[in-house]
């Protein structure tokens, strides 16, 4: 760089490199002093700023705490006075309310007091009522009832004789029935020895008249040795049916004698019982 070019940027004078180069130097030891002194005073400023600050908020924050507490301390006093009048009226109330209790109480007990001698009075009345009647049962019991069991005992003797005239009446009713039963079986067995032996065994042989294909109709009427046949069997079916029923009245089986004989054959083959 030549010494032309070296100008002074205040005043616009041409300088010598060193010369300059001191200017230059000055100027910023000028601008470092200058801005030194403003930093400097700029941060007392801000420091004077805060301080300031600080003291007015601690003023606010004392005049802040002051009204908090005198706010506190009326509110406590309210708050105190009131539970002091509530206190009050809940021990007035409270005083009432036994006056009331105690006046009720008494009117209760003055009911019960009357109700219980009003009781007393109807439970003599009753007692004697009851002892009265007491007198007349008992007065009832040996006087009428001493001769109950007597009456009882004949009305259970006359039940008896009367229980065994019905049995012994049973009993002849069964005599009689047991007498057709026997004789019912004598006759089946003179039925039987009417019936000659050929034809007793032609029967056993042979299918039922009484199936449906054997009937007769209105056009086909029977021939009289058929109903001489069918008679016989009936009446020799009627008369093994009033043995049967004998037989249950008495509570006998059935005897060999029965079961076998041509009659019973006949009948249980025809269908007859």
């Amino acid at each position: 760089m030549s010494s032309a070019d070296l100008k002074c940027s205040v005043c616009g004078k041409t300088l010598e490199e060193s010369e300059y180069h001191e200017a230059s130097r000055q100027l910023e030891k000028n601008v470092s002093k200058l801005f030194g002194e403003q930093s400097r005073k700029r941060t007392q400023e801000f420091n004077d700023k805060i301080s300031e600050l600080k003291a007015t908020h601690r003023k606010d924050m004392q005049a802040a705490a002051k009204k908090y507490e005198a706010e506190r301390k009326s509110l406590q006093m309210r708050v105190d006075e009131q539970i002091k009048k509530t206190r009050e009226i809940r021990e007035r109330e409270l005083r009432e309310a036994k006056k009331n209790y105690q006046m009720q109480l008494e009117n209760v007990r003055s009911i019960y007091q009357s109700q219980i001698e009003e009781m007393k009075k109807n439970y003599e009345q009753m007692v004697t009522g009851n002892q009265t009647q007491m007198d007349k049962l008992q007065k009832w019991l040996h006087e009428e009832l001493i001769n109950e069991p007597y009456k009882k005992m004949a009305l259970i003797e006359r039940e008896k004789i009367s229980a065994e005239q019905q049995v012994a009446k049973l009993v002849q009713q069964l005599n009689d029935k047991n007498a057709e039963v026997i004789s019912s079986q004598e006759k089946l067995k003179e039925l039987e020895n009417k019936v000659p032996k050929e034809a007793r065994e032609q029967l056993l042989e042979q299918e039922s008249p009484f199936d449906p294909k054997y009937q007769t109709t209105p056009e086909e009427p029977e021939s009289s040795e058929q109903k001489e046949w069918l008679n016989m069997i009936k009446e020799l079916a009627q008369q093994h049916e009033l043995g049967d029923a004998g037989v249950e009245e008495d509570d006998k089986p059935e005897s060999e004698e029965q079961k076998n004989s041509w009659g019973s054959k006949v009948a249980k083959k025809f269908g007859l019982f």
